[in-house]
């Protein structure tokens, strides 16, 4: 279902973003991530030069090869050829190829991946109300090259499915090449998950086995992202959608990650709103005295933010810190801290960043 602002003048999109400060490596060209990235995966799956600086006439992404994005805490990524044409080749008829997120273009693709798969857009916003579905039916093996497809819901339901051409084509679209299969990445690392286990925000219901759901576009490396994706049906057998999923690098296990765990995508003027953010540590040790700041702001007549009254829209905080700004500690036990902003919606967009340890302190980068 696609929301039809310019309709409906008193419903205002929330944009949000996070904002993690890591330990991360830092390149001095594309070519020392790619050699980098290569040696990693030379020693875990025994592929030689899996990167190069062209694939198939299309050049690498400097840029993201060397420092990444936001979205992958400026680290590398590898992408080849132009976000445009990608973009174009796998959207939809009747969806957007382009949207407009904090007042910047996003196209749904980045450009390719070296395997000739389409690289998505984690940046990218929902077409619709999937990716919130309650009775998402998960497709089991993607990658399998049958139309015959097993499908599991989050609470165990299994049903089998043979796809109709165009659900068949829409998953092909996106996979290319299957060199990290389960079987083929455990017979290299003795573990069958051994990258899908750094996907970031799995489903509750698939983490024991998401392996066999998600394929794997771009394998993580020790310093390097990764991306993966599945695909669900949704609203009975009526829609059928895909979800891309962030693979952390491997020197990120001992760190922490940020998400929103609870965000509405609009609000109308006067209603409440409650957004949550959850920290995870993945150290083994008590952190005390984590820094931590909120930035609700809209935006003037000339583009410009300005903070949101607070009075004005009672705006208050909750969970881990009732304060705008300030320190949290994440025990080693909960591994864990949740924290929440809520206001009254104005009659305009509202734009949220969370961000925590930005000096790098603590944890040290």
């Amino acid at each position: 279902m696609k929301k039809i602002l310019c309709c409906i003048i008193s419903l205002f999109v929330l944009a949000s973003y996070l904002s993690t400060y890591t330990y991360a490596i830092s390149y001095n060209s594309a070519k020392e991530a790619i050699d980098d990235a290569n040696n990693f995966l030379l020693e875990k799956m025994g592929y030689e030069n899996y990167y190069s600086l062209e694939v198939n006439g299309m050049n690498i992404n400097d840029k993201l090869a060397q420092y990444g994005l936001d979205v992958f805490s400026n680290r590398p990524v590898f992408v080849y050829g132009d976000n445009v044409e990608a973009s174009k080749k796998t959207t939809t008829a009747g969806r957007d190829m382009v949207k407009k997120v904090n007042g910047k273009d996003e196209y749904r693709a980045l450009g390719y991946a070296v395997d000739g798969s389409v690289f998505p857009n984690p940046s990218f916003p929902y077409d619709n109300e999937g990716h919130a579905a309650k009775d998402k039916m998960w497709v089991k093996e993607p990658w399998n090259g049958s139309k015959v497809k097993y499908l599991y819901s989050e609470n165990g339901n299994i049903v089998k499915r043979t796809l109709t051409d165009n659900a068949f084509q829409y998953i092909e679209k996106w996979i290319k090449f299957t060199s990290f299969k389960p079987h083929e990445v455990e017979a290299c690392t003795g573990k069958k998950n051994y990258f899908v286990q750094n996907a970031v925000d799995v489903p509750e219901g698939l983490k024991e086995n998401f392996e066999d759901f998600l394929y794997i576009i771009q394998p993580p490396t020790e310093h390097a992202w990764g991306l993966g994706i599945a695909f669900y049906y949704w609203n009975g057998f009526n829609n059928l959608n895909y979800r891309s999923f962030l693979i952390r690098p491997f020197d990120m296990n001992d760190d922490l990650d940020v998400s929103f765990h609870v965000i509405p995508d609009s609000s109308t003027e006067g209603n409440e709103v409650l957004v949550g953010v959850k920290v995870k540590s993945h150290f083994d040790t008590d952190l005390e005295g984590v820094k931590f700041r909120w930035s609700i702001t809209t935006k003037n007549s000339d583009g410009q933010d300005v903070p949101l009254d607070a009075d004005a829209y009672e705006l208050e905080f909750g969970g881990s810190s009732t304060s705008q700004s300030g320190t949290i500690n994440i025990s080693a036990e909960d591994k864990e801290a949740c924290l929440y902003a809520g206001f009254r919606m104005p009659n305009t967009d509202v734009y949220i960043e969370f961000a925590i340890n930005e000096d790098g302190e603590n944890p040290l980068k």
